[in-house]
């Protein structure tokens, strides 16, 4: 069973913002530094997880993305935290892993195991 939904690129951010509201979350790539300052009821996701419990709050919501709509929409709410490289980067990192493999990417970055974006 494939997990790739036919979304546009326009839904997929849809369904981010929307999971991103629910949550009542900001994303990084949304705020500036004066915005930051002035936050207040969402938490500030612009700096990479400093625990698991983080890394697993951030992939949670990642993994939901992935569920409702697919790689696309994985990819674009991954990308808002600061998780996988920019679009100038590698390419399209759904496409050769999985949200599980990349979670626990993060998860021995913290554990200094690990570094950069892309699992070992």
């Amino acid at each position: 069973m494939s997990n790739e939904k036919k979304n546009t690129q326009e839904d997929a951010q849809a369904i981010v913002e929307e999971i991103l509201r629910k949550a009542n979350l900001q994303s990084a790539k949304e705020l500036n530094s004066d915005e930051m300052g002035k936050i207040s009821g969402g938490e500030d996701l612009t700096a990479a997880p400093k625990t698991h419990e983080e890394v697993d709050q951030l992939w949670d919501l990642i993994d939901l993305a992935y569920e409702v709509g697919g790689k696309d929409a994985a990819y674009i709410m991954a990308q808002k935290f600061e998780l996988v490289p920019g679009a100038n980067g590698s390419g399209h990192i759904f496409s050769t892993r999985t949200p599980r493999e990349l979670r626990a990417h993060w998860h021995r970055r913290l554990d200094g195991k690990s570094s950069g974006f892309f699992p070992k």
